[in-house]
């Protein structure tokens, strides 16, 4: 699968699931396993967690990376990277990506998330707990709310995703604010709030790419420099 316009120096793998007992075996067929304590899973959590596995280990491998253990379990269940890469793992019913990248100093984290469009009773419920007071004008750039609440929510836990191995906690939805959309580039532009004042220089916006998969998906990027990290 191609995505348009994905960064060139980040790599992506993309693996559509499929909820079998055969796409387990296929999948350990790549030397890719479940951890011991996912031995009470149900299908759905096991397939999901090993296509996410294959992708970042295609990823991995094609960065030079070939064990297939290679990425650690954090404590709060995050993927642990080999020691120069930053990379990400998102999956959503039916899809799997990840992103991997040599670590640099203009890629000192990576995050990825892919998400379906949530219904509009879904949208109603979050919007509140999405989107900030003033953040909610911008959604007049898009024909869809729904749509618009979900990439808000896909970016936002893709920032997140990019900064948690500096801040080490999860996040609320209102440590970013989004200042800007360009539907041209399909780019957000998001500000630190204070609340990331002691991690990242707060003058150096985030910039997250997204793409609609199709009509009922999308998928969410986005890399932080050092120039974003406090040191």
């Amino acid at each position: 699968m191609t995505l348009f316009p994905w960064a060139d120096n980040l790599v992506f793998r993309y693996l559509s699931v499929d909820y079998s007992p055969d796409f387990i075996s296929h999948i350990k067929l790549q030397g890719i396993h479940l951890p011991s304590d996912f031995g009470k899973a149900v299908l759905k959590r096991r397939c999901e967690f090993l296509a996410g596995r294959a992708c970042a280990h295609q990823a991995l491998t094609y960065l030079g990376h070939e064990t297939a253990d290679s990425i650690g379990i954090g404590r709060r269940n995050e993927p642990v990277w080999p020691e120069d890469i930053v990379g990400s793992i998102s999956h959503c019913v039916g899809h799997a990506v990840a992103s991997v990248a040599h670590r640099s100093e203009d890629v000192a984290g990576v995050g990825v998330d892919i998400e379906k469009v949530m219904s509009r009773e879904w949208a109603n419920q979050l919007s509140s707990k999405i989107v900030l007071l003033n953040e909610r004008h911008l959604v007049a750039h898009f024909d869809d709310f729904c749509q618009f609440l979900t990439l808000m929510f896909s970016a936002k836990e893709a920032i997140y995703k990019a900064i948690f191995p500096t801040v080490q906690q999860i996040l609320d939805f209102d440590s970013v604010v989004l200042e800007k959309v360009d539907c041209d580039r399909q780019e957000l532009t998001f500000a630190t709030t204070p609340i990331l004042d002691e991690y990242l220089n707060n003058g150096i916006n985030i910039r997250v790419r997204y793409s609609m998969m199709d009509d009922t998906h999308c998928i969410t990027w986005c890399v932080i420099g050092d120039n974003h990290l406090k040191h």
